[in-house]
């Protein structure tokens, strides 16, 4: 009887040790991916200040027509977005984390847009 409870004592702690183990690399995980999204969005920052620098040193405005300054309508080559969309555009077609961001915010608008609508 008391190997019996002592052999269920060992499989109850390895099994919190492997528990806890478990845990903790789940967490590192987490920590690991919300890192390199922190340095993902932390680049995409940094190549927005220097686009709003470029513009401000030049005297440019910043916006486009009216109608056109959704992300939706980043698509739409008729269309004038400004020079800041504009320049984040040629910028994006060279970087590719641009490039994601940019793609990544394309589709949000369309969601939400279409999620309005019903």
């Amino acid at each position: 009887m008391l190997a019996i409870v002592l052999v269920n004592m060992k499989s109850l702690m390895i099994i919190k040790i492997v528990s806890t183990l478990i845990y903790y690399s789940q967490k590192k995980k987490i920590y690991i991916i919300s890192s390199v999204l922190r340095k993902n969005m932390k680049a995409v920052l940094e190549r927005i200040i220097e686009t709003i620098k470029v513009i401000g040193k030049r005297g440019l405005s910043f916006r486009g027509a009216k109608d056109a300054e959704a992300a939706y309508t980043l698509n739409d080559d008729s269309l004038d977005n400004g020079n800041f969309l504009e320049m984040f555009i040629l910028i994006s077609k060279f970087d590719t984390l641009l490039k994601e961001h940019i793609d990544e915010e394309k589709v949000k608008k369309i969601v939400k847009s279409v999620n309005k609508k019903e």
